[in-house]
């Protein structure tokens, strides 16, 4: 007999395929969606992998009648924009997930820095600018930020208008330019305080900012890897995560007991969790924690390393199935993503080649195009804005800090 599970979906979500074939096993799938908002190619996919339950203009009690018919056991959301969906959902029908008031945490980075905070976690300072602020409220809200900064949208993901702010007068000239097309896209956005790197070890390309994967069940967290990173693009997209990291034993020690703090301040009880966390030279500081699976490929990482999907795990613990306790991860191997990332000042590229190079690369099992030739690029669509993302696996941590440079010698690319 087959788990019944509602999965609330957007088109930012894992694909369709990608979640069926964690959990077709062993779960009947409910597909909960707002038809109202564009599903993308993949939402054709929904109806042929579970059942599909529309929610679009329903209060929320009436939503949750309609998806109570269908039986479920569990709920379970892969993206920022259906966990509020998810936690609302489960509170009326008492189903495991993370309070709504949790939840919300998970969605505002200001409310979710403070709740950090009051939980005696190392966060960087921060200060909200509203919308419409003008020049003289700007001055005076950032008036004791520390520079260098980072502006972000208040409830912004992957890295999408994400800007590095060295000064004051930066900060004010670009809230001059909201209008113009080069300028900032009106939103709230929270200016917080830059978070310097540790003095780079001679021979280590790596970054010195990790995310941890924990899984909480019934108010029990257990931690369940550390997935390592590249260094940044500018401004501050992702390039690249790699499963296992290759921190230090101190610094392990460092970065789960910051994540346990996280979490606790957080009130995080249920289901899946990635915490980023930066090791400064001031010791562990928590970036921010997200109440769901990671993005960017974590997942596949994650299996190919430890044999169970993280969609798997968060299915089952949201069905009421504990976690295991200890997962053993295959020897001699390191899973890695890479994505490459235009130059910030590209606006179009105009040449593409080699992708056949890096497919024949050993240790290569995928190479997924993101842009063609004659796109236009915006490095403010954050991490998804990448030219192509590179998928595979590495003997150790030496011949993975290689690869940055075999794919610069073997890809060409070109833009205007």
């Amino acid at each position: 007999m087959k788990h019944r599970l509602v999965i609330p979906y957007d088109k930012d979500s894992a694909s369709p395929l990608q979640i069926a074939g964690a959990l077709r096993d062993e779960f009947d799938l409910i597909w909960v969606v707002d038809s109202s908002r564009p599903l993308g190619t993949m939402g054709r996919l929904l109806g042929r992998t579970g059942q599909l339950i529309d929610i679009a203009g329903l209060a929320p009690d009436m939503a949750a009648n309609l998806v109570d018919e269908s039986n479920p056991e569990g709920i379970v959301a892969f993206v920022d924009s259906q966990l509020l969906t998810a936690s609302m959902l489960a509170d009326q029908l008492d189903l495991r997930f993370n309070r709504p008031a949790t939840t919300r945490l998970f969605l505002d980075k200001y409310a979710q820095r403070k709740a950090l905070e009051a939980g005696g976690c190392a966060v960087p300072s921060l200060v909200v600018i509203p919308t419409s602020a003008s020049t003289a409220q700007v001055r005076a809200l950032a008036g004791e930020a520390e520079f260098p900064s980072v502006l972000k949208p208040r409830d912004g993901t992957s890295s999408r208008d994400t800007y590095h702010i060295d000064s004051l007068t930066t900060l004010l000239e670009l809230f001059g330019s909201m209008t113009a097309d080069d300028g900032l896209r009106p939103q709230e956005y929270v200016l917080e305080e830059y978070i310097p790197d540790r003095p780079r070890q001679p021979g280590r390309p790596f970054a010195d900012y990790v995310s941890v994967e924990s899984v909480a069940f019934d108010g029990e967290v257990r931690h369940l890897g550390i997935t390592g990173k590249w260094p940044l693009a500018a401004p501050y997209r992702e390039v690249g995560s790699f499963i296992p990291s290759d921190l230090s034993p101190e610094d392990i020690a460092l970065v789960l007991e910051a994540a346990s703090q996280a979490i606790a301040a957080l009130g995080a009880d249920q289901g899946c969790l990635h915490t980023e966390i930066k090791l400064s030279p001031a010791g562990a500081r928590v970036i921010e924690s997200n109440g769901r699976v990671g993005g960017g490929a974590i997942d596949d990482l994650f299996a190919a390393i430890y044999g169970e999907s993280l969609i798997h795990i968060a299915a089952k613990v949201a069905v009421g199935i504990p976690p295991p306790a200890v997962l053993p991860p295959r020897q001699g191997a390191v899973a890695y993503r890479f994505a490459v990332q235009a130059p910030q000042w590209a606006r179009r590229l105009t040449r593409l080649e080699g992708l056949d190079k890096i497919s024949a690369l050993p240790g290569v099992v995928e190479v997924a195009p993101n842009r063609e030739v004659d796109d236009e690029i915006d490095w403010r669509t954050g991490n998804h804005g990448h030219l192509i993302a590179v998928r595979g696996s590495s003997a150790d941590h030496v011949e993975l800090g290689k690869l940055s440079s075999t794919l610069s010698e073997n890809l060409i690319a070109e833009f205007s």
